[in-house]
């Protein structure tokens, strides 16, 4: 094939590839195999009050000393007072 034949078919296959592209971007739904979430699909057991377990929040908490450090100075600022 000659040079300037070979142009326009490549030019008309990167038309043709552009406009099927654009065609799928816009005719394809990516989302309509998805379901909405409906409360109570799981076939969890009901709630009731006598399953619950009662939480004591700060029951285990550890407490460990406070850190003294030996470092001296002045630190007036982030990263220093010349930053």
């Amino acid at each position: 094939m000659p040079k300037a034949k070979t142009e326009q078919f490549i030019f008309f296959i990167l038309v043709f590839a552009g406009i099927a592209a654009l065609l799928y971007w816009f005719l394809h739904d990516p989302v309509k195999g998805f379901s909405e979430s409906v409360p109570g699909l799981d076939n969890r057991p009901p709630k009731d009050s006598t399953n619950m377990e009662l939480v004591k929040i700060g029951e285990k908490f550890t407490f460990y000393n406070e850190f003294e450090t030996s470092l001296t100075g002045k630190w007036p600022r982030f990263r220093g007072a010349d930053f």
